[in-house]
């Protein structure tokens, strides 16, 4: 059938997106007489570690790997899994895990259905940027689109300036936070100030409307990226359980996603902290240190879970997947291949990020060396579409925080690089690099 005459709108099924929250871009071509780097990716380029193989080939050869393939849902896996987890960071039965097939991305899409409460529409859902697309997407669809924050939230998004390490943004967000909250106090006993004898029954209703919309916007829900994406910056345990204690006073909720947390010790890991605080959410993904499928898990307490549990779908988690997940949890096993690659991939970006800056390109903000990836300023326009004409593939700078309108520290000039899987690609790249910047 012709386009010509429909009536076809996706705004009839979808929900309006407001301004630049989602963006859509062609693809430019990839050169055809080079080879390709990609530098796109957000885990550790190595490849899945060869201590997975054997106990995989073992599976295979068991027959427990067409076993775990008929099963709907192993229960015993995911026992074992949460055991393991629990385990390696040394918390008791309290704290509850869910697992899911989809990684930690997967977990906050769920948690979009489970957060969104249409008669809540002035609870305030806060990104701490920079975050990845997806999060400030979810950010997106949840902040009320009718609030106006004078005090620097714009759409869910703190405007937290760029050169910020996230120490300094928890900082800052408490600061503006606190205000904010005083500003509501104001209001509020503005409205307690009018006597009922002297309201009509219209202004009545106003009053009770308006000191109930005041008490929804008390409370939020944070959501904060640490490691950070793409800046790959790594708050102080410190300044994460002082900004949670903080949350808590307030009884505001703490979304914290430790995607790739798996590259830092675990003791610096916020889900220590779900046994002392039940305002948070942790999420972690396998998928990104051990290059599999993507698998991910979320640690809270009790009493956020019965609230969560139906948005969660064990189900969910197949035969398959459970048995993934009692595999890549076990503790010893990832330790022994954190103590392989991570001084791996620490040594190939302190030797890639001094070879970027010697070339005359900007590293912004102080990225750890551990994490697989970090952001520069490419100096020029579309850098990653010309970086692209020249055989790097790299994640386009703007995308994270093109959910803003009036705010976008990360310009189309920047670019997120990743970890190359070796250090003789080094020099390559960077050529490369100059060679786009001229372009």
């Amino acid at each position: 059938m012709s386009e010509r005459g429909s009536s076809y709108n996706p705004e009839n099924f979808f929900t309006p997106r407001r301004q630049g929250a989602i963006y859509v871009r062609e693809e430019t071509a990839l050169p055809t007489d080079r080879e390709i780097i990609y530098l796109n990716e957000g885990s550790v380029p190595f490849g899945i570690p060869d201590e997975v193989q054997p106990l995989l080939e073992e599976l295979v050869n068991s027959g427990a790997m067409a076993e775990e393939l008929s099963e709907y849902q192993n229960t015993k896996n995911l026992f074992e899994a949460r055991k393991n987890i629990r385990k390696r960071f040394g918390i008791s039965r309290k704290p509850y895990i869910y697992f899911s097939n989809g990684g930690s991305d997967e977990i906050l899409e769920r948690l979009t259905f489970a957060f969104h409460n249409p008669q809540i529409k002035d609870t305030r859902v806060i990104g701490i940027p920079p975050n990845f697309p997806d999060m400030n997407n979810y950010v997106d669809r949840l902040h009320p689109s009718e609030i106006e924050d004078p005090r620097g939230l714009r759409n869910g998004l703190l405007e937290i300036p760029l050169d910020f390490n996230l120490d300094d943004a928890l900082e800052l967000t408490k600061r503006k936070r606190t205000e904010y909250l005083m500003s509501l106090e104001e209001q509020q006993r503005e409205w307690d100030n009018r006597q009922d004898s002297y309201l009509t029954n219209e202004e009545f209703q106003e009053r009770e409307r308006e000191k109930k919309r005041i008490d929804d916007a008390k409370h939020a829900i944070f959501y904060l990226c640490n490691p950070g994406n793409p800046k790959a910056e790594v708050a102080q345990p410190k300044s994460v359980e002082d900004f949670i204690k903080f949350c808590y006073k307030n009884g505001d909720l703490v979304v914290i996603d430790e995607v790739m947390g798996d590259v830092l010790p675990d003791e610096d890991s916020a889900i220590k902290l779900t046994e002392k605080y039940p305002n948070i959410i942790v999420l972690r993904s396998l998928s990104k240190v051990f290059n599999i499928k993507t698998l991910g898990y979320a640690v809270t307490s009790r009493i956020n879970a019965k609230f969560i549990q139906e948005f969660m779908r064990p189900h969910q988690m197949r035969g398959f997947d459970s048995l993934f997940a009692k595999v890549f949890t076990n503790p010893e096993m990832l330790k022994r291949h954190q103590t392989k690659v991570v001084p791996r991939v620490e040594q190939i970006n302190t030797k890639f990020q001094h070879a970027v800056k010697n070339a005359g390109f900007q590293i912004v903000g102080e990225p750890d060396p551990r994490v697989p990836f970090f952001l520069i300023h490419g100096g020029v326009s579309e850098y990653s579409a010309k970086l692209r004409r020249k055989g790097v593939v790299s994640a386009e700078g703007d995308g994270y925080m093109k959910v803003t309108t009036d705010y976008a520290p990360i310009s189309n000039e920047h670019v997120r690089l990743s970890t190359p899987p070796s250090e003789e690609l080094i020099d390559i790249i960077v050529d490369r690099m100059i060679e786009a910047k001229g372009a």
